[in-house]
């Protein structure tokens, strides 16, 4: 059976979130790049070389310039996935596995991510200059953006694993069984790390940043298959 046969074509709604998708997430993966390349990580000064909240405030005022334009980027990038979230839940996958609540749990995720860039663009700048004299401007906005990211990453790495899962299972799939099942093992355990990050901090994400790229990259193919149905 041709994959034509497999897979009738999409609806233009279905087709163009799987364009926003595929936009999205390619858009993240030049922003990540971007920001660990160029941004890059602040020197610590606190006790054993520990980065203090006044070591990232004194970096993020230093290198404003590089990180705004990376957070609008990752806005918007988030308010496509939301669409891409929310509209591919019309796609009818064929699978035993709810993949429509998967890409529902993408789209609250991302929304949530997109509410996060409200204190890195806005709280952030304002915050990291009198950071020595009101210290707790900057730890908060940096807590409640922590907490934001956590939760918007649980909740889309958990989306797209069901999502991929279901893909994996259907009978019309667009990309190949092992690359969906790849993707939702990876997912899953980046969404794993995410709820690990409650408890451990920002260093249980970072130990997943690779996986997460992958699961980017894979998401990427997935949205620019669904978008290329005629």
């Amino acid at each position: 059976m041709t994959e034509s046969e497999t897979e009738p074509p999409s609806p233009q709604g279905v087709r163009t979130a799987g364009a926003c998708l595929a936009v999205a997430m390619l858009a993240m993966v030049a922003t990540i790049t971007v920001y660990v390349t160029v941004y890059g990580a602040p020197e610590g000064s606190g006790p054993g070389g520990e980065t203090t909240i006044a070591d990232r405030a004194a970096h993020l005022t230093a290198h404003w310039s590089i990180a705004r334009p990376v957070w609008i980027v990752e806005a918007f990038a988030m308010l496509l996935l939301a669409v891409a979230g929310f509209g591919l839940t019309r796609r009818e996958a064929a699978s035993p596995v709810p993949a429509n609540l998967g890409w529902t749990a993408l789209g609250v995720g991302a929304t949530v991510n997109a509410v996060m860039y409200a204190f890195t663009l806005g709280a952030y700048s304002a915050a990291a200059p009198v950071v020595d004299a009101q210290p707790a401007l900057m730890d908060a906005a940096n807590e409640a953006a922590i907490v934001l990211f956590l939760l918007g990453n649980l909740a889309m790495n958990a989306g797209l694993a069901v999502a991929f899962a279901g893909e994996a299972t259907s009978a019309r799939r667009v990309i190949p069984g092992w690359l969906a099942g790849l993707g939702a093992a990876l997912a899953l355990i980046v969404a794993a790390l995410a709820a690990a990050g409650f408890q451990l901090g920002m260093n249980a994400m970072k130990l997943g940043a690779p996986l997460a790229g992958l699961v980017l990259l894979i998401a990427a193919i997935f949205g620019w298959r669904i978008a290329a149905r005629g």
